[in-house]
């Protein structure tokens, strides 16, 4: 199932694929289990407020896609 990324103005910002989430490009960004997001690497770097459907980004979070 694929979902949304939104950012606070409702703009699609990426996508979730599987466990991973990509930028509009294509490219791969982090990897997601459950509500938490980490780089590929492995480091922590944030989580979403919901688990379902669309996410909606809020300021926070939102840097890490531009």
């Amino acid at each position: 199932m694929n979902r949304r990324v939104l950012d606070s103005e409702g703009r699609q910002v990426a996508e979730i694929r599987e466990k991973t989430i990509y930028n509009m490009d294509g490219r791969r960004l982090f990897t997601v289990q459950g509500k938490k997001i980490y780089r590929l690497t492995g480091e922590f770097v944030g989580q979403f407020a919901a688990s379902m459907g669309d996410v909606r980004l809020d300021k926070a979070t939102e840097r890490l896609f531009n």
